[in-house]
């Protein structure tokens, strides 16, 4: 029996579904394994060929007898009585982070607190300086150990088959937070010690380290990214510098679009960072719009100074909110959009893409907001409604009062997050002609 059926009455002894495929090339015939693996009362659906150079290596492991952890870059097992995820630190020295750990968390330190350990110096941070540490004990009682260590096998199986990263690199490079000894029977158990746990130690590491800990997001399966093949010539014209540097723009704006467009691997921050993008002139545009309104009843001949009714229309325009800005935040919102877009441009953006367009027509992201946008419609106001899904979906990141009432939350590892992509384009674009619209002319000279 050949390595590749043996992975395949590995997948058969645990019933997840799968499929063969064959393909040719012209170095050879390769056959490919499909499989589904459980992610709570979803699958990720992950391929390996049997010219896989580590197809020994991966058969080798119990990847079989670990689940998906919803959300975030980490596996649980029933049977192993086991919970891995990795984390991530946002500094550069993540092989030498194992040091630091061990440092910290000192054996005297584990029982009970942390509280004694001395800060921890720049200059005991060096990443030309590996750790030989491959492992930090942070917790052991009634036969649960909470450690830190390099990502176990079968961690690193399924890391590498979503995003095309070999082993190699996984292993002895990855840090992961491993609780072992746990009984869990489902992923919401698996889930809640996860979080309990980590939650626990990185708020207390946090007192003595200088860089955040935290969770990795699960990463995206090479079979979900859009890929774009674009060609030169598919451009209607070449760019050239006098067009790259003709206008200038606002930098705090504009460093909150370029954190969104960096940030895919966090759809939630991205989704914020491009609406405070749009937030950064609201004070502009709602200004002029209450100018327009306050000119228009001026100009009315019935306008009476002397009628208090009158004079309360001109109050309640300029009335402004605790931030000194005129109108509430959403009016705030429609007012900026309104300036910046036109109807025409919003409903061919939606449109151009097959998947967005049918992503608003059906209504495929009711998950994330009950308001819709109405594609098939020639009269709508559709600046209105994407304004308040955009502002909808805002107030559900941020947990504020939405549409006059307490709307759930959306928490990072929530199912909505599957849904929101053609939100985040859509605020992105909005974000874009609201930059735009607000550029001038480049000067270097000053």
């Amino acid at each position: 029996m050949s390595v590749f059926e043996g992975l395949i009455n590995k997948i058969k002894s645990v019933n997840w579904e799968f499929e063969t495929k064959e393909s040719q090339s012209q170095m050879r015939d390769m056959k490919w394994l499909i499989f589904n693996v459980p992610k709570e009362r979803e699958q990720e659906k992950l391929s390996i060929s049997d010219g896989n150079k580590q197809i020994n290596e991966i058969f080798d492991t119990n990847f079989e007898k670990y689940r998906l952890i919803k959300g975030f870059e980490g596996i649980w097992s029933k049977d192993l009585k086991s919970i891995e995820c990795e984390i991530e630190t946002g500094v550069p020295f993540s092989r030498n982070l194992l040091s630091v750990l061990d440092k910290l968390l000192a054996e005297d330190t584990t029982k009970e607190s942390i509280s004694d350990v001395d800060e921890i110096q720049d200059n005991e941070i060096d990443e030309e300086n590996e750790s030989s540490i491959s492992m930090v004990r942070v917790y052991t009682s009634n036969n649960i150990e909470v450690n830190f260590g390099y990502c176990s096998k079968e961690l690193a199986v399924f890391s590498s088959l979503k995003s095309m990263v070999s082993l190699d690199r996984m292993m002895g490079r990855v840090i992961t937070l491993q609780i072992k000894g746990i009984d869990v029977s489902t992923h919401e158990e698996a889930l809640q010690y996860l979080l309990k746990i980590s939650n626990s130690l990185f708020f207390q590491i946090s007192h003595y380290l200088y860089f955040p800990m935290k969770l990795r997001n699960e990463r995206i399966n090479r079979r979900d990214r859009v890929r774009h093949h674009l060609k030169v010539d598919e451009f209607q014209s070449p760019l050239s510098n006098s067009v790259i540097l003709k206008y200038e723009y606002d930098n705090e704006p504009m460093s909150l679009y370029i954190h969104g467009r960096n940030s895919s691997d966090l759809p939630l921050n991205q989704f914020l960072s491009f609406y405070q993008t749009i937030e950064y002139y609201f004070p502009i545009y709602s200004n002029i719009e209450a100018k327009q309104k306050i000119k228009r009843l001026l100009k009315d001949p019935l306008f009476d100074p002397n009628n208090d009714t009158k004079l309360t229309k001109i109050l309640s325009i300029v009335q402004a909110n605790r931030s000194g800005e005129i109108g509430d935040e959403r009016s705030q919102l429609k007012a900026t959009v309104k300036h910046c877009i036109e109807d025409m441009d919003l409903r061919e953006f939606i449109l151009e893409n097959v998947e967005r367009k049918e992503y608003f027509e059906k209504n495929n992201g009711k998950k994330l907001s009950a308001c819709t946008i109405n594609v098939k419609g020639k009269n709508n106001d559709i600046v209105n409604e994407v304004c308040e899904r955009i502002y909808d979906i805002r107030c559900r990141i941020v947990h504020k009062k939405a549409n006059g009432y307490d709307g759930e939350m959306i928490l990072p590892y929530s199912s909505e997050n599957k849904y929101i992509k053609h939100d985040i384009n859509l605020v992105e674009f909005v974000a874009q002609k609201v930059l735009i619209d607000n550029s001038r002319p480049l000067n270097l000279s000053r």
